[in-house]
C-alpha cells in the first residue's frame, strides 16, 4: 500500500562522544493537525538509537533501536505498536561474532521475537 502525503513536524535530539564511539539520537515526528483521525500514521512516531562502538569495552560494540508508533494514543498500551532491536558484536581480530535480538508488538499487543547469531570476517 501507499502512504498519503502530509505536512508534518520533526524534532531530533542526540549526542556523539569520543569520535562517534558513543552515539545517541532520538527523533519524534508526526503530522500537523488532529491526530484523532483513527489512521495509523496520524499519531506521533518515536525512533531512537544508541550506539556503543569499539573502544569503550574491549572487543565489544553494541547498537540498540526503539521504534514506537502511536506515541500518544491512549488506546494503545505502553509497549504495543513497538519494535525494539539490539545487536551485540564481539570482535576477535578480523572475525566478528554478533548476537541479534528483536522483539515487536502490534497495536493489539500480539508479539513476536527473533534472535540469532551471525558471524563475519572483515577483509579490509
Amino acid at each position: 500500500g501507499s502512504v498519503d502525503s502530509y505536512i508534518g513536524w520533526l524534532g531530533s535530539l542526540g549526542f556523539s562522544f569520543f569520535d562517534d564511539v558513543l552515539v545517541f539520537n532520538a527523533t519524534v515526528d508526526g503530522p500537523i493537525g488532529d491526530p484523532n483521525t483513527g489512521r495509523y500514521l496520524d499519531w506521533p512516531h518515536l525512533y531512537a538509537v544508541l550506539i556503543l562502538g569499539e573502544g569503550i569495552i574491549p572487543n565489544i560494540s553494541l547498537e540498540a533501536q526503539l521504534d514506537k508508533r502511536s506515541l500518544f494514543d491512549s488506546a494503545v498500551e505502553i509497549g504495543h505498536d513497538t519494535v525494539i532491536g539490539a545487536r551485540i558484536n564481539y570482535s576477535i581480530g578480523a572475525a566478528v561474532l554478533s548476537f541479534v535480538y528483536q522483539i515487536s508488538k502490534d497495536r493489539n499487543g500480539v508479539g513476536d521475537s527473533k534472535s540469532g547469531i551471525e558471524s563475519s570476517i572483515q577483509l579490509f
